[in-house]
């Protein structure tokens, strides 16, 4: 049988002067020996954006493609489709998945085998795979004979321009851009500049996370629950103000979107830096979960400022200010976000934040008994050879005082006092281990987190510096009793040295609301 098709695949983020000679090339072969050809183009990771690894939305990816097939393709008289393949992990069976996913989405239209289709690739472990599948090969930029590439691939202009593209047209590789990824660029300048906000957001990860740990599913199905969405939104209900009302943190939208219930003529902007979430949240508007509500999402960095001053009439940070904390920069950071707030908010507008606080007196130390016999407790230099979700209680501080905070840790020390194994350390880094040592399926994404920098009097003094006037009937931190029940009472007895002896300490608070105005 004659060669009559080429799989052309990849993320098609950008494509090249080689590209175009070397398919244009293998198509004039081809339809020279069949008489006819037709390319199919299977974007891979479709489905993705918003990361540096993939910076460009399908859409667009896919009129980038058709430009790109109608410059090199249509003059050939050369047909062409373009088919998204879902994201997918590397794996030794990623070939064979691109064409059951190819297949599978031209609903059997395209007969893409061994004996008619020749593969269009220059990545060489893929190269191999898809030998394993009888195919042949075109590794265009890949030399198969030497093991190198002979061509820039798309990947490199990008590593070496994706920081400045908004000027693609003056970087040094700039020439090897085919005229139709040149033509997309200039008809649609947003491609190159979210391309190079993306690249320079140097908060995320490749793929467009916070970090490489969190369990997505677990994490969003325990904080998106309709009893705790309702518990979120209840504790802050009084103090947002109609108008403009922006989630920034939105996460998966499920907070914005029980707002929208209740405030159905406000606008509601909701703000998320991580890819995942954000793709959960643009669900949500697809289901129609908003109503009627004008709803609109962004990915931005909360650090940076994001709206024009005074245009905004509520603002609510739920739990991301210990986020911006974390992994921003520490107070410079979290104090810079709050005078964007209070720039961004109209006169009577509204700040309100919900999120985990500090105990007052953090830094003194305190006693803790940790039940040694609810799992495994090990020596601590051993408890790393279990898993979290098989330790004791004491043996998860263990864990948590060595690798707390990219394994910055806690200092401790063990004391007998009263006949038990205590445990001394400050006040805030027991409380900081009370709040994460339930976490098992995210410990080590939660273990980059600090929860209790700020105490409630921080909290008060910060956005007062900054203009805020506290509404403190409205503010508060408090003890989230369903924590306590659920995660810490049995497991914990917290005391406090008066004269001498030790008396009991109560849990320290776990949330915080604070309303500020404008």
């Amino acid at each position: 049988m004659q060669k009559d098709k080429i799989l052309f695949h990849g993320r098609h983020l950008l494509h090249t002067t080689f590209q175009e000679q070397a398919l244009a090339a293998l198509a004039r072969r081809l339809k020279d020996d069949s008489g006819r050809v037709e390319v199919v183009f299977a974007v891979t990771s479709a489905n993705h954006a918003n990361s540096r690894f993939n910076p460009v939305p399908f859409h667009y990816r896919s009129i980038g493609i058709d430009l790109f097939a109608r410059a090199v393709l249509e003059p050939l008289d050369v047909d062409w489709h373009i088919i998204p393949i879902p994201h997918m992990p590397p794996t030794a069976r990623f070939a064979d998945r691109i064409i059951a996913h190819a297949r599978a989405a031209s609903e059997g239209t395209l007969g893409i085998t061994p004996q008619n289709t020749v593969i269009f690739c220059s990545t060489a472990p893929l190269i191999e795979q898809f030998d394993k599948l009888g195919f042949d090969v075109d590794s265009a930029e890949y030399d198969r004979h030497s093991g190198k590439t002979i061509a820039h691939v798309p990947q490199d202009i990008l590593k070496t321009g994706a920081s400045r593209m908004t000027s693609w047209a003056t970087l040094a590789l700039a020439d090897e851009l085919a005229v139709a990824t040149k033509r997309l660029w200039t008809t649609y300048p947003g491609i190159p500049a979210e391309i190079e906000r993306l690249w320079n957001e140097r908060l995320l990860t490749e793929h467009g996370d916070l970090t490489e740990t969190r369990d997505y599913g677990t994490y969003s199905f325990s904080m998106s629950k309709h009893d705790v969405i309702d518990h979120k939104y209840m504790v802050i209900r009084n103090g947002i103000v109609p108008g403009i009302i922006v989630d920034e943190g939105c996460a998966d939208g499920a907070l914005l979107a029980r707002i929208a219930k209740d405030f159905p003529d406000s606008d509601l902007i909701g703000i998320e830096i991580t890819r995942e979430f954000l793709a959960e949240a643009n669900e949500r508007v697809r289901r129609g979960e908003f109503g009627n509500s004008f709803v609109f999402l962004y990915q931005r960095n909360l650090a940076n400022k994001i709206f024009d001053d005074a245009s905004v009439d509520t603002t609510i940070c739920n739990s991301t200010t210990h986020e911006i904390w974390s992994y921003g920069g520490g107070d410079p950071t979290l104090r810079a976000y709050l005078k964007h707030k209070f720039a961004q908010l109209r006169p009577e507008g509204a700040l309100v934040i919900r999120d985990v606080v500090g105990p007052e007196d953090g830094e003194e130390n305190i006693y803790a008994w940790f039940d040694d016999a609810d799992g495994i407790t090990p020596k601590p230099e051993d408890v790393g050879n279990h898993a979290v979700k098989d330790l004791s209680t004491r043996g998860r501080f263990y864990r948590f005082a060595r690798e707390f905070f990219n394994g910055r840790g806690v200092a401790y020390r063990e004391e007998q006092r009263n006949g038990q194994p205590l445990i001394r350390a400050k006040r805030k880094d027991i409380a900081d281990f009370l709040s994460k040592k339930s976490y098992v399926d995210n410990w080590d994404s939660e273990l980059h987190e600090s929860f209790t920098h700020w105490a409630f009097s921080r909290w008060k003094a910060e956005l007062e510096m900054v203009g805020f006037t506290l509404d403190e009937g409205l503010s508060k931190a408090y003890v989230n009793e369903w924590i306590v029940e659920k995660h810490i009472k049995g497991t914990t007895r917290l005391f406090a040295e008066q004269s001498g002896q030790l008396v009991d300490e109560p849990f320290p608070p776990t949330n915080i609301i604070l309303v500020a105005r404008k």
